[in-house]
């Protein structure tokens, strides 16, 4: 469990690193740019994590979806304390622990879709779990940020 957490620190250090380069600024990089590259940050490190697991037990389904939760806690708290701290925004807590929970939910589907695709060799397994994780955090900043 614990490199589940690494892996959600990880995937926090390289959004970091990417948006020091290319900034999500604006509504459309919120709601396109930013869950592109967060999810492809995700499920980048929590693939190493399956793997390692699959190498080491018999991984069963709620240990794959456990793995995808802590890793997207992890994340979505740090994303948390860094935009009410770094950024200084107002934001509201209930918005804050909803979008963290997105988080959960959008990095276990993405450890589906990592698992199928060990399992059986099907990459539009992968691909079609993490861009439905994509379209759905896209759907969740799209919702937040719009302007109405």
């Amino acid at each position: 469990m614990y490199l589940a957490i690494l892996a959600g620190f990880a995937a926090m250090l390289l959004l970091m690193i990417v948006n020091s380069i290319i900034y999500f600024s604006g509504f459309y990089g919120k709601v396109f740019r930013a869950p592109i590259v967060e999810e492809t940050a995700k499920s980048i490190f929590l693939f190493f994590v399956i793997r390692r697991a699959i190498n080491k037990t018999e991984l069963s389904d709620l240990k794959v979806y456990t793995l995808g939760a802590f890793t997207g806690l992890t994340f979505g708290v740090l994303e948390s304390i860094m935009t009410y701290r770094i950024l200084v925004k107002p934001v509201l807590l209930p918005g804050r622990v909803l979008a963290t929970l997105g988080h959960v939910a959008y990095t276990t589907l993405d450890g589906v879709g990592i698992t199928e695709y060990i399992d059986t060799g099907e990459i539009s397994l992968l691909i079609n779990r993490v861009l439905l994780a994509m379209f759905l955090h896209g759907l969740w900043n799209y919702w937040v940020n719009a302007p109405f």
